[in-house]
Formats: C-alpha cells, structure tokens, sequence
C-alpha cells in the first residue's frame, strides 16, 4: 500500500463518471464524462479540470471542442490528448489536444469515430483503438 502522501482525493468541477485522464508534465488533467443517470439518459460533459502537482491546486481549464463521454487519453511530449468517445448522438472522431507548454488547445481528428477506445503511446506517437 502506498504511503498517504502519494494518495489525494480531491473533487471535480463537476460530479461526472466515465471521465478520461493523463498526466502530462506535473498536470494531471481530467476531461469530460458525462451524468450519474445512466442507463436512463445520458448527458456528455466538456469539463476540463487540471491539477497541478506543484502548486497543489485543481483548477477548472478550457472545456474540450464537443461534449463527450467514454473517451481515451494519452500523452506525447508536452501534449495532452483525448480521443473520441461518445456525443448526445454519435460517436465522435474529435482529439482534443492540450500543450502544456503554450497552455493551449487544439484540434485534430481520428480516422474513424470511436467510443470507449482505449489508448497508449510509446513517448513519440499516441495510439488509439
């Protein structure tokens, strides 16, 4: 069992399950989710939240480009990545990208849409499926 100093508990913005997280840096950032009402409806969020290892602090960030649930996560480098998962309708294709560096956020796609992917990288190129 790990000693309690590497053991925190903290809460989200949002109370939300099926969230998706990586670390990236000293951030561990945690993304999206959707309501506690499943099966019954279910209702992706676009919550970001980030904490800091340094500081100690979790802060809510930039909310990812489209509402989803059930995604995948991963880092490269400096970037933070999180991949698919499940909108209101569809699937979705969408990869948010997080720098830490620049503390920005961008865009770019999956080949085909998935949902409750899972991903990994060997520290070069992130992998999904």
């Amino acid at each position: 069992s790990l000693p309690p100093k590497f053991v925190r508990t903290m809460f989200l913005s949002r109370s939300r399950m099926n969230c998706a997280a990586t670390t990236v840096g000293s951030k561990v950032l945690f993304a999206g989710g959707s309501d506690n009402n499943f099966p019954q409806t279910t209702e992706p969020y676009s919550d970001v939240d980030i904490y800091d290892a340094i500081t100690g602090i979790l802060s809510p960030a930039t909310p990812l480009s489209q509402a989803r649930t059930l995604m995948a996560a991963t880092t490269v480098g400096n970037l933070a990545m999180f991949a698919g998962g499940v909108t209101r309708t569809s699937w979705s294709n969408v990869v948010d990208v997080y720098d830490v560096t620049t503390d920005s956020w961008s865009v770019t796609y999956l080949s085909v849409a998935r949902a409750s992917l899972t991903a990994t990288s060997n520290g070069q190129v992130a992998l999904f499926a």
